[in-house]
């Protein structure tokens, strides 16, 4: 399997986190794999073999050659990694992906859907064309799609910073006392983070603290107390039950399993 990244322009890098290219070569086996959430939106063009991901809840969405938006998420899905498969990915910034699109974000939690029902106006025949060459020409082409969709030129900054503040730090009580600090009221923050990130402010906490431990049980040979102890879980059974709930698994099963698509996002340099 082919995972690269590419990074965003200057003008975009606030609000994009990379470009990215997954292909399978024709001799590769079928292989079950797991998309866990990580608190953020992606645009998919699929351009190569059609797939399906389905959600923890049994929900099917069918990828053909089309492009998709894929929601944030608070439970996992699977799918199947098919020899052919060829796809195109933008992985958005928390929380600015509300800065292309007149929706909100909350509409999107747990959702794949048609990249033509968000963006009504767009071509996207025309441009999952233009990704096949699989050249330089391609990161030009999704550059020039977000500049034309981008209607907000500086993120939310009072959101931009509270989501800071949550990705630093494994502190529950931060989110309250930022808000404290800063004289703003929870309920309005958190009516910003359900239009903007698509979740509550507790919601994302718990999301980028699952997603922050997979990364240390990829990135380091700490063991699994350690991890727990960093982020601030209560004890070991409230860190397996945390991590069920996002991946169906507990953490050692999680790993045993050998999921590559995990564990290729989780090593990214550009989270």
């Amino acid at each position: 399997m082919l995972y690269q990244e590419y990074k965003p322009s200057k003008e975009l890098a606030d609000f994009i986190e990379c470009y990215w290219l997954f292909k399978c070569p024709a001799d590769h086996a079928a292989t079950r794999e797991l998309i866990i959430p990580g608190g953020r939106v992606e645009i998919l063009f699929n351009i190569g073999t059609p797939t399906t991901y389905v959600s923890s809840a049994g929900r099917s969405f069918a990828l053909t050659t089309n492009m998709y938006i894929l929601g944030q998420r608070n439970t996992f899905f699977t799918t199947y990694i098919y020899p052919g498969n060829y796809i195109w990915g933008i992985r958005f910034r928390p929380a600015c992906f509300s800065s292309f699109a007149a929706i909100p974000a909350s509409y999107l939690l747990n959702e794949v859907v048609e990249a033509t029902d968000i963006f009504r106006s767009i071509d996207a025949s025309n441009l999952c064309e233009k990704l096949i060459t699989g050249s330089g020409a391609c990161i030009q082409a999704l550059e020039a799609f977000l500049k034309d969709l981008l209607h907000t030129k500086i993120p939310n900054d009072g959101l931009v910073q509270t989501l800071s503040l949550i990705r630093r730090t494994h502190q529950a009580g931060s989110v309250y006392e930022f808000c404290a600090e800063n004289r703003l009221y929870y309920k309005k923050m958190e009516r910003q983070f359900l239009q903007c990130a698509g979740y509550t402010p507790k919601e994302f906490f718990n999301v980028r603290r699952f997603y922050k431990a997979v990364q240390l049980m990829y990135r380091s040979n700490r063991s699994l107390t350690d991890i727990c102890h960093e982020l601030g879980f209560y004890d070991q059974s409230h860190f397996i039950k945390a991590f069920k709930n996002y991946t169906s698994l507990p953490p050692l099963q999680f790993i045993k399993r050998g999921y590559q698509i995990p564990r290729l996002i989780a090593s990214s340099t550009a989270v």
